[in-house]
């Protein structure tokens, strides 16, 4: 049976994290000044751990002026996230609302802390740090809040420390040799790697000033951690093999502890690598809740709705699963909402494991899609139509009726962008640079890029990494003289025709922009081949102003006109073929 799966979070969807937001410019004229502090004690520090020991934020620091605002919670979290990744001391967000709350930058921080099944964020990030302290400023004009977080992050681990550790876990990871592995085989070597490589911090246990025993790096590099520090480390190598895990926090034998659960064969079992540590036998290894005694969950651990997203087995994981051979039947193939990509999942015969591989996906001259993977020595393949819908049907805000309904049916059956929801595809939302660069990565039919550490704030776990490496590949696009690319920065209509002329090779131009354009003498010396190309060959039209065709160069290009421009690119480029 084919599925189509729909693709979560921004991880890995074709454009980009759900909820892209127009950005706005804050009015001159300010009504009433806001401003409120806050500060978060990470749960399970809160007998370690003071809001005096905390780094601080000073009001001059917070009222910092920025004229880009977010309109969208998600894009928000999505924000704070990456920066979360990337170890921020400082992070500083803005964003408009018609609500106000007090509690707002600990809703914010909580979302973009949640799991997501990535081995550098969720849990990974919520037991990594002591706390924060938060500013929130900004002002009121009559129901519309224009507002700035500043969170100031206590983190016990740094950038740097995080780099090592990224290196530790690859070379952790291939010395297990896990390929072909069955996921319990993966979770049995990781498991017995963590309890035999770590041991209890006994020393600083007691050491309150010790913060890095809490760590996955201490646990890793040091060799000697606390309960958190296996936990994380136990977590963040499952995820990196694609086996689903999580933190749990509570008591063992009525001490603060943690521990983990595994998903294995449909259902999650326990872990406790700290407990299990030294010992010539796993004790605590796979056990269901009703055999894993002296635990005892936190209350948001144990919630009907926590149990319903994490099933438990009714037993502890048998042995007899563990050592028979697997025999699998032909794949249930398992493609991504935008059709760009496809899982094949195999199951074993007697129903206790799964294996799961990424599909090679070719667009066929007739509209089809083909997958197909190896597995076991054969070859699978699966084949669908492409989504033949009407974009009206599937958004609600592209009406039949819509100047850019065309074109927005064009870039949604071609697979080059999606909306930025399930109903919404916000035509009059802004385009970033990693979005742009993705939409071109795209229509170059997502071709295979070299590693390259390039942009300081472009890591190899975004999601935009692969499109802004193969775009900086191909010189079309370029980053800052501080070495960033700064990605969330929402690109103009020139710097789009810029990237577009890129695309094209730079074709030779003759003609002046200032006579195509009443403005025309706003288009940047940088950018005045590119606008004059894009004009002349039908991709950039511009726009009546009374009597006047102006171009608007430095406006913020919208998702409608990059899908106009999207599809006027293609067919000249169709046309020149």
């Amino acid at each position: 049976m084919k599925k189509r799966l729909i693709a979560a979070l921004l991880a890995v969807s074709m454009l980009v994290p759900s909820g892209s937001a127009l950005a706005v410019r804050l009015p001159e004229q300010r009504t009433e000044r806001i401003y409120s502090t806050s500060t978060y004690i990470n749960p399970l520090y809160r007998n370690e751990m003071t809001a005096a020991q905390l780094k601080t934020t000073r009001e001059e620091d917070a009222s910092e002026g920025s004229t880009q605002y977010v309109t969208s919670e998600t894009e928000l979290c999505d924000q704070l996230r990456e920066d979360l990744v990337q170890r921020k001391s400082t992070i500083t967000l803005h964003y408009q609302s018609n609500t106000y709350d007090k509690q707002d930058a600990e809703n914010f921080f909580k979302k973009a802390v949640a799991h997501t099944g990535k081995p550098t964020e969720g849990d990974y990030l919520k037991w990594q740090y002591a706390g924060w302290e938060a500013t929130q400023s900004g002002n009121v004009e009559g129901n519309t809040y224009y507002m700035t977080i500043k969170y100031t992050m206590t983190w016990y681990t740094t950038e740097k420390q995080e780099a090592v550790l990224d290196a530790k876990v690859k070379k952790i990871l291939q010395s297990l040799k896990l390929d072909g592995k069955s996921d319990y085989e993966k979770i049995s070597a990781i498991y017995s790697y963590v309890c035999s490589h770590v041991t209890y911090d006994s020393e600083h246990d007691a050491d309150d000033s010790y913060k890095l025993k809490y760590t996955a790096y201490a646990a890793a590099i040091n060799g000697t951690c606390v309960c958190q520090g296996y936990s994380v480390l136990l977590y963040r190598l499952l995820l990196e093999e694609n086996i689903d895990c999580r933190f749990i926090s509570g008591t063992g034998n009525g001490e603060n502890h943690s521990w983990n659960i595994v998903k294995l064969g449909g259902k999650y079992y326990n872990l406790d690598a700290t407990w299990d540590a030294g010992n010539e036998k796993p004790i605590y290894f796979l056990k269901c809740n009703e055999n894993f005694t002296g635990h005892v969950r936190d209350s948001e651990y144990k919630t009907n709705a926590f149990y319903r997203n994490y099933p438990m087995g009714d037993e502890d994981y048998a042995e007899t699963q563990k050592t028979h051979t697997h025999t699998y039947e032909r794949p249930e193939f398992e493609w991504s909402s935008d059709l760009l990509s496809c899982i094949a999942r195999f199951f074993c015969t007697l129903g206790d494991d799964i294996q799961q591989e990424a599909c090679t996906v070719t667009v066929n001259e007739n509209g089809t899609r083909t997958a197909s993977c190896t597995f076991g020595g054969k070859t699978y393949i699966d084949q669908i139509i492409s989504d033949t819908r009407r974009v009206e049907d599937i958004f609600t805000d592209v009406p039949a009726t819509s100047w850019y309904r065309d074109f927005v049916q064009y870039v949604y059956d071609h697979a080059l962008m999606s909306g930025v929801s399930e109903t919404q595809f916000q035509p009059d939302g802004t385009l970033t640079r990693a979005q742009v660069a993705q939409i071109l990565y795209n229509q170059a039919e997502n071709p295979e890029v070299e590693e390259s550490d390039r942009f300081t704030d472009v890591k190899k776990n975004a999601w935009y990494y692969r499109a802004v490496t193969w775009a900086a590949e191909q010189s079309i696009v370029s980053g800052y003289t501080d070495g960033t690319f700064r990605p969330n920065r929402a690109i103009t209509r020139q710097e789009f025709a810029v990237m577009l002329y890129s695309c094209a090779g730079k074709p030779e131009v003759s003609g002046s922009v200032r006579e195509a354009f009443a403005d025309g003498g706003t288009v940047a010396a940088w950018a005045n081949d590119a606008v004059l190309w894009a004009y002349q060959n039908g991709i950039l039209s511009g726009e009546r102003s009374g009597e006047d065709k102006v171009v608007r160069p430095a406006d913020n290009a919208t998702r409608a006109q990059a899908a106009v421009m999207m599809m006027r690119y293609v067919e000249w480029l169709e046309s020149e073929a």
